[in-house]
C-alpha cells in the first residue's frame, strides 16, 4: 500500500483479508522442497524464474 488514503487502511485490510479467507483472492507459492534448493532458489529469483512467494520447505 501507499500513503495515499491511508485513513482506509483497515478498511482495506479487513476487506482483503476477507477475500483472501473466501479464495476470491489468492497468493500464489513457488514451492521447493529439500534444502537442496535453496541455492537454485535464491538463483531463480534473481532470474525471474519465481511467481508468487518463493518457500524452500526444509
Amino acid at each position: 500500500m501507499t500513503h495515499f488514503r491511508h485513513e482506509r487502511y483497515d478498511e482495506a485490510r479487513e476487506q482483503l483479508s476477507v477475500w483472501l479467507r473466501e479464495g476470491m483472492i489468492q497468493s500464489p507459492e513457488h514451492r521447493l522442497e529439500g534444502i537442496e534448493n535453496v541455492g537454485k532458489a535464491f538463483a531463480d529469483l534473481f532470474a525471474g524464474e519465481n511467481f508468487g512467494k518463493t518457500i524452500v520447505a526444509l
